[in-house]
């Protein structure tokens, strides 16, 4: 059986330029994020696609693997061990169809806590995972509360 090749490695020059990309495609995938839930109606759904053009975007010119699932174990320096590659796809798939199925029965809240830890849980990407499971919940949130949440300081 052939695998799919996932591309492996870095592409930033140093740790003060992997900074500056990583502020960057933080913007980016933000105004992603946005205008996607500033979109959603009743026939947007999530999709594997949505979940890999996020991961794309916070990592675009920092790893290789951008918008590419995970082709190999991953490890997290925690007890938990992902699932085997060859379920990422699948896992993927199922977490977007019980969205689907329960986003006009259960809190957006619960959606997005939901997504937080399935995302985490699955470790579809080889990096990224973290900003794109953030990403994901935070578009459910804003597409389930018809509104997006923006940081305002706080009055003094």
């Amino acid at each position: 059986m052939s695998t799919p090749f996932t591309p492996k490695g870095t592409v930033y020059i140093d740790e003060d330029d992997k900074l500056r990309l990583e502020v960057r495609n933080g913007i980016i995938q933000a105004e992603f994020v946005i205008y996607t839930a500033k979109e959603w109606d009743v026939n947007s759904k999530l999709t594997p696609d949505i979940v890999r053009e996020l991961q794309r975007l916070a990592v675009n010119q920092i790893y290789r693997c951008a918008g590419h699932f995970r082709d190999g174990g991953g490890t997290l320096n925690v007890d938990h061990v992902p699932p085997d590659w060859k379920d990422v796809p699948g896992l993927v798939d199922e977490m977007c169809i019980f969205v689907q199925e329960k986003f006009a029965i259960c809190t957006p809240i619960f959606l997005s806590s939901y997504l937080m830890w399935r995302m985490n849980w699955i470790h579809p990407f080889y990096g990224g995972n973290g900003r794109t499971a953030r990403a994901v919940a935070y578009l459910i949130l804003c597409a389930g509360l018809l509104f997006y949440l923006v940081r305002r300081p706080f009055p003094s």
